[in-house]
């Protein structure tokens, strides 16, 4: 929350096993986009986490604000890329991935 109003949320897969925490979903409103937020987000999601030894997650590859937000702002590599079929409405479309991952120290 900023100023009372829901300004994003997250998602997570904590694998307690292995340590290998999946992001399934991290959102900021657009209107709080540009103030540093999702990078504070971030931290404090290592913060609450910290037997994580690495994070995964996938952005489409034409989200460009989110690559450059993961590579640059949270330190994530890209490490793979990949298509997938979808069945959207009836009608079969391909989407196509990057695969980040972070490595804790």
């Amino acid at each position: 929350n900023l100023n009372g109003d829901n300004i994003g949320g997250a998602i997570f897969e904590i694998d307690k096993y292995n340590k290998r925490n999946n992001v399934d979903t991290l959102y900021i409103n657009d209107n709080a986009h540009g103030q540093g937020i999702g990078a504070k987000v971030w931290k404090a999601i290592e913060n609450h986490f910290p037997e994580t030894k690495v994070w995964e997650l996938h952005t489409p590859y034409f989200e460009k604000r989110n690559i450059h937000f993961y590579i640059n702002k949270c330190n994530f590599h890209i490490t793979g890329f990949y298509k997938e079929m979808f069945d959207v409405n009836g009608v079969e479309k391909e989407f196509e991935f990057f695969k980040f991952e972070k490595v804790m120290i």
